[in-house]
């Protein structure tokens, strides 16, 4: 059998699969008309991946227009002297010669545009001076009032920037230590989020960051800024750059004055955060605590978001800690981890797990959702009592390869069991640790087969099972 062949038998049985667990069609009509779907699917498929590769030969006039909006960007930030034209001339040399060089060019303009002296003080302008407005009924929460439209001025465009920074201290007397900073990123297709971009009070999943917020902040004993960061959400990766540029603007203006930085970001909004991570420590930007190297920010929180190292080293994750969280059932993160342009034969397209990186404490949580792999959207329903995982993960020290399942019902508290997903073997000096934490996760587990009938919580099932019940699931609800 031939590939071509094997590749539209895949799509008959996927579609005829995604039909009997959708229910909606009699047998007699079963199989009317899934043959030439197939064929459509398969076509449409080949098609892509062919105007794919014509792109990449000829430098479509789409993909200059967007090289040229970057290298406007570019200009607006430049310290070399470099012209738009030029840019232009070397991408179109690029093209005709080898697209692995294109990452040549990317980290020049990067160079140029970011590394500059910010143009935005961020710290000074929008934060420390400016006024607070109490929330109602929300006690020691305040919305912090800023000049959207001279922080918009001196953005890259009106694509990007802030919607809203809100203010908590829960005591007095931590008003005057340096402040802790959280930003929020959404995803694709999602800049007008109330969850994570247009924050409203009343999302159930914005009071929950409200509420891991406010408990994080009375632990540490300091203030906190929470910060909702957009960007235009337009689904390829040099909007994801420009976001990341700006926000790693943001980071830097503020990180002398602030104790942590943290973000917390869903979908591609993870790799907004990743590119800023990569913009920051090439300057070498970065903390040397006894000799190590602490990254910029402290705290990398991604849910859900399509794993891009693998294909472009610009999006890897580097933070003190990165918490990487992923759902089995999630079709969305598979689908938005294909690159045609750095990956043109989608080798990479199933990453779901951060790559471990020295000095870096890297955790990979396979998420559960009361007992059941959760689509792309409800992977966010995970941030409801956050502040308590977040304290069970900080009990793991060797094993980073976690399963998470919390039980989430809107309106009542949120429990949750989190367990060992693959085993450490106890030697050495970490023995001890090693056997706490599986005692740990051991009673984890007796909690979920308790809750859900003797399910085992690292239970993986079929893939094709997983991935077509997490598709067919998404296609209910909009993707963020």
């Amino acid at each position: 059998m031939n590939i071509k062949n094997s590749f539209f038998i895949k799509f008959v049985i996927i579609l005829l699969y995604s039909s009997f667990l959708s229910l909606n069609l009699s047998p007699k009509g079963f199989f009317s008309g899934v043959i030439e779907k197939a064929k459509t699917a398969y076509e449409s498929v080949k098609q892509g991946v062919k105007s794919k590769i014509e792109a990449v030969k000829s430098f479509t006039a789409k993909e200059m227009e967007q090289f040229l909006f970057l290298s406007d960007v570019a200009k607006k930030y430049i310290t070399k002297k470099r012209t738009i034209s030029e840019y232009a001339e070397n991408l179109k040399n690029i093209f005709k010669n080898s697209i692995g060089q294109i990452d040549q060019v990317l980290d020049d303009i990067i160079e140029d545009a970011y590394f500059a002296t910010p143009k935005i003080d961020l710290w000074k302008e929008f934060l420390v001076h400016s006024k607070k407005k109490s929330i109602e009924n929300n006690k020691n929460w305040f919305d912090v009032v800023f000049n959207k439209n001279l922080l918009q001025d001196q953005s890259y465009s009106k694509n990007e920037g802030i919607n809203r920074i809100l203010y908590y201290c829960g005591n007095e007397n931590f008003e005057n230590k340096n402040p802790i900073i959280l930003f929020l990123v959404h995803g694709t297709f999602a800049s007008d989020s109330p969850e994570l971009s247009k924050v409203d009070d009343k999302s159930f999943i914005f009071s929950s960051i409200k509420d891991f917020a406010m408990l994080y902040s009375n632990a540490k004993q300091r203030p906190i800024y929470v910060i909702s960061f957009f960007w235009s959400g337009k689904n390829d990766y040099i909007h994801r750059m420009i976001g990341g540029a700006l926000l790693a603007q943001y980071i830097r203006s503020v990180r002398d004055n602030v104790s942590e930085v943290i973000t917390i970001a869903h979908s591609h909004g993870g790799n907004v955060v990743n590119f800023a991570s990569n913009v920051l420590r090439k300057r070498h930007f970065v903390q040397r605590l006894s000799g190590s190297i602490v990254d910029s920010i402290d705290l990398m929180i991604n849910i859900g978001t399509p794993v891009r190292q693998n294909v472009d080293k610009n999006f890897a994750s580097y933070a003190t800690v990165v918490l990487n969280f992923y759902s089995l059932g999630d079709a969305i993160q598979l689908i938005g981890n294909i690159d045609p342009i750095h990956d043109i034969w989608l080798k990479n397209w199933a990453a779901r797990k951060a790559s471990s990186k020295k000095d870096i404490s890297v955790y990979n949580v396979a998420t559960k959702i009361n007992g059941n792999d959760p689509n792309h959207s409800y992977m966010k329903s995970m941030l409801s009592d956050f502040f308590e995982i977040y304290q069970k993960i900080q009990f793991y020290k060797i094993h980073r390869s976690l399963t998470l399942n919390i039980d989430v019902h809107e309106g009542k508290k949120s429990f949750s069991q989190l367990v060992i997903r693959y085993d450490v073997s106890p030697e050495g000096a970490i023995a001890n640790q090693v056997l706490k934490e599986r005692e740990f996760s051991d009673k984890e587990h007796a909690d979920f087969r308790k809750l859900y009938g003797k399910k085992d919580i690292n239970d993986r099932g079929s893939n094709v099972d997983r991935f077509l019940r997490g598709l067919i699931s998404q296609m209910s609800e909009p993707i963020s």
